[in-house]
């Protein structure tokens, strides 16, 4: 070989070299030999260090797109197996999202429950309704009468010690609450005829009968019962200031009974107090929106 041929392929091999050193190098800082190549643009790093600033310089996010097209001579194993998995997380993330889907809201309260519900609330009364399917939803018979504007209430009856009850579809809130008990156990129309259980309650006397409801909201091993004096009270009167769900429940208790109950005045209840700040606020809203039909007159 002669001289200048063999000088040719000293610098052929010198520059090839140097140019595969050169392909090899890290992109960040040139220097050290590349380790490492991004999944997502295939530039070729050194080290951590220059994976984290080349992620920082180029806001590369280091994660390859597999959603990226692919050309036909490119696809091999390594792809095909990509696209696999990728589509089975895909199918995956549908049931889970599937299966998290929150349950359908409460359909809108027909019209006229719209119309109980706010006319209890204007007179002081939180009436809570349960979801139509349940058993005291569907059996209560409480409504308004927009005409006569009263609301006439389902009241159910329980006398404990009988273990039975009674129950007046629909009572106006003008009746008297001692009328409507003594409906019960005097003669003829009385249950207490029908239910001879009832009939210790109507021999002893509806002055010594103790009625009391249930205070709702209170935790269940330390149950409060309000203690209703019913002495010419009306209907209206007594559930004023009381969260109600679905209808008014009454316990009816024999003397010796009592005992049994934790018992609570009415005056000494702040459920009152809270009612009472929404009533205000609810009085205030109709005032503004009264105001603002004056000023549109």
């Amino acid at each position: 070989m002669s001289a200048p041929n063999a000088e040719k392929q000293s610098a052929g091999a010198n520059l090839e070299e140097g140019s595969e050193k050169s392909a090899s190098l890290c992109v960040v800082c040139n220097e050290k030999l590349s380790k490492y190549c991004c999944p997502r643009c295939d530039q070729k790093t050194c080290s951590l260090d220059c994976v984290k600033q080349h992620k920082e310089t180029t806001g590369c996010s280091g994660k390859r797109d597999r959603t990226a097209f692919v050309g036909r001579g490119d696809l091999d194993e390594r792809s095909l197996m990509s696209d696999y998995k990728f589509l089975e997380q895909v199918k995956l993330a549908e049931d889970v999202a599937k299966r998290a889907k929150p349950p359908a809201l409460r359909a809108e309260l027909p019209h006229f429950l719209q119309s109980l519900v706010h006319q209890a609330r204007r007179r002081g009364v939180q009436l809570h309704l349960l979801s139509p399917g349940m058993e005291r939803r569907r059996s209560n018979t409480t409504r308004y009468d927009n005409k006569a504007q009263i609301v006439s209430w389902r009241i159910e009856w329980n006398f404990v010690g009988a273990s039975c009850s009674a129950a007046n579809a629909r009572v106006s809130e003008q009746s008297k609450l001692r009328d409507i008990l003594a409906a019960h156990l005097t003669p003829p129309h009385g249950a207490a005829l029908k239910t001879p259980e009832l009939q210790k309650y109507a021999d002893c006397g509806i002055d010594n009968l103790t009625v009391v409801m249930r205070k709702e909201r209170t935790p269940a091993n330390a149950v409060l019962y309000y203690k209703i004096h019913i002495t010419e009270r009306m209907l209206g009167e007594v559930l004023q200031g009381k969260v109600i769900i679905e209808y008014p429940v009454l316990l009816v208790l024999l003397p010796e009974e009592v005992g049994g109950y934790t018992l609570i005045e009415e005056k000494e209840d702040v459920q009152k107090e809270d009612i009472a700040e929404e009533q205000e606020e609810l009085d205030g809203q109709e005032d503004e929106g009264a105001g603002r039909g004056d000023l549109a007159a």
